[in-house]
């Protein structure tokens, strides 16, 4: 127990609290800690009973005085518990853990959060999907030659062209949707409620709706659907460590690219 002979019941109980909570197997997942935390539960049995006690003193006293009037070596108990070395003053010294040991304990400490990952990954999708079934808000615009910098209204991108409105605003269509949004006709364009984001573009003229654009409501709506599936499936289903951080971390990386999308839509 590492206390001192004259210690008082109070502070073997402490220390006895004390030892058994860094050697509980539950606790220690060294190969020693089950064998120590026995050792550590019979100590305790004698120097928590008087009687016991009393004989325990009475034997090393005896076994010392032995040995300092014989010069022999101090009496050796034949239960190797009683045979480590014993110091006076006590520095306990965690047992080394494996490679695999600290891998778990790494993650044991972040599951802890795992739960919390799950709640924000499902609080962000239920906001993007609230904002995106509240009532548009609608704004007429004028598609113009060019735009406040003086760039022609129509500029190819790659398969895609962009188009200018008298707004200063920009929205980039596909070749098909060019004839249907020509130079000088009225537009209306839809955004949530929200955030703002265009979700889709109708043409006055002709009646024609577009909804082919590059958002998190429209082109790019896999990505909150997949963060929603995982943080379901991992506040649901998801048990054990190693899983539970594995899926941690994939939450957190969806998340993280649901995040930059919708920065990109609210470009």
């Amino acid at each position: 127990m590492h206390v001192s002979p004259e210690a008082e019941v109070d502070d073997i109980k402490k220390a006895y609290h004390k030892l058994a909570l860094v050697f509980h197997p539950d606790k220690n997942l060294s190969a020693d800690s089950s064998r120590l935390f026995q050792e550590i539960n019979e100590a305790y049995s004698v120097l928590s009973d008087f009687e016991k006690r009393k004989l325990y003193d009475l034997t090393r006293v005896k076994s010392e005085l032995l040995s300092s009037i014989n010069n022999e070596p101090v009496f050796r108990h034949r239960d190797p518990a009683y045979r480590r070395t014993r110091t006076k003053n006590y520095n306990f010294q965690p047992p080394t853990l494996s490679k695999n040991q600290e891998r778990i304990m790494l993650m044991q400490r972040f599951t802890k959060y795992f739960r919390t990952i799950c709640i924000v990954g499902l609080s962000f999708c239920g906001f993007i999907f609230l904002d995106f079934v509240l009532p548009a808000t609608i704004s007429e615009e004028k598609i113009v030659m060019r735009d406040q910098n003086g760039r022609d209204y129509i500029k190819f991108k790659y398969d895609n062209i962009e188009i200018y409105t008298n707004h200063g605003r920009q929205f980039e269509l596909t070749l098909s949707d060019k004839w249907n949004f020509p130079v000088g006709s009225e537009i209306e364009v839809f955004s949530t409620k929200i955030l703002h984001i265009v979700i889709r573009l109708k043409s006055k003229t002709n009646g024609f709706m577009t909804t082919r654009l590059a958002n998190i409501y429209q082109n790019l709506n896999i990505a909150p659907i997949l963060l929603f599936i995982v943080s379901l499936i991992g506040i649901t289903v998801i048990k054990g460590v190693e899983l539970s951080f594995n899926v941690g971390i994939s939450i957190c990386l969806v998340l993280m690219l649901n995040i930059i999308i919708l920065l990109y839509s609210m470009i």
